[in-house]
């Protein structure tokens, strides 16, 4: 036989050992967490507000006015292929009277794009009060 084919078969049980090792050791892979987007006004990061105001209008029947992404986070889902958004959106009431916040996490998949989670922020002069709503 070779011995470059030999020192190579004799490394492959320490890589599978690595690799059983660092499977065990229980650490999240840096691509869970979530990653800070720099630019807010990206065209897609923009969309996906925008997505995620028109779809909370057409499921609570309100008439919210996207305003702007005020900040924006992402991570990779490996798990179910693709990238889920949390975006905190300024917001306008219908009759632009008050500015509001509202953070989404907005699922971005291979074909479809959904909100997983809404919670939308009423400042007052008092208190801020979220309200969930949640789509699956």
């Amino acid at each position: 036989m070779d011995s470059g084919y030999q020192t190579l078969m004799s490394k492959i049980p320490i890589l599978i050992s690595i690799f059983f090792i660092s499977a065990a050791s229980g650490d999240k892979p840096p691509h869970y967490d979530w990653t800070p987007l720099k630019n807010v006004t990206d065209l897609d990061v923009v969309n996906l507000g925008m997505f995620a105001v028109t779809t909370h209008n057409s499921q609570a029947h309100t008439s919210l006015v996207f305003d702007r992404v005020v900040y924006s986070m992402m991570k990779v889902r490996t798990d179910i292929c693709g990238t889920d958004y949390k975006l905190i959106i300024s917001v306008r009431d219908g009759t632009g009277q008050g500015t509001d916040r509202f953070e989404a996490i907005v699922h971005r998949g291979i074909k479809r794009i959904h909100i997983q989670s809404i919670k939308l922020y009423i400042h007052s002069t008092k208190k801020t009060t979220p309200i969930s709503i949640y789509f699956y």
